[in-house]
């Protein structure tokens, strides 16, 4: 007669789930700008938002694909940091299409990002 003993060990052994650690990093954002289409033609508006971490005003620009500047405006930071406006695709600058540059700047740093443009 043969006994086969076997003795199994369970120490050590997970169920299979994985801890994920899902502490945030809560960064406060201190600059943002956002349009709200990627591409916009002749005449259309662009809306252009964003937050701000300081107080009083932010200045906004749009750039042409040559750097030049097509459009700009001082606009008031609500109480919350946010902004918003409205500009209008098109006029001196806006001749040709390509990528343009929409810039934030907060006084203590400047930000950007691009939309394109079709004439």
């Amino acid at each position: 007669m043969l006994v086969i003993a076997a003795v199994i060990s369970f120490s050590g052994i997970t169920d299979g789930t994985v801890k994920i650690d899902t502490t945030t990093n809560n960064v406060p954002i201190s600059l943002s700008v956002q349009t709200d289409l990627k591409s916009y033609n002749k005449k259309d508006l662009i809306s252009i938002s964003g937050t701000s971490d300081t107080t009083g005003n932010v200045n906004l620009t749009i750039e042409n694909q040559n750097n030049e500047l097509v459009w700009a405006e001082q606009v008031s930071l609500k109480n919350n940091g946010q902004f918003s406006t409205l500009a209008i695709a098109g006029g001196p600058g806006w001749e040709n299409s390509g990528t343009y540059t929409v810039k934030v700047d907060n006084g203590k740093e400047t930000i950007s990002s691009t939309f394109s443009f079709t004439s």
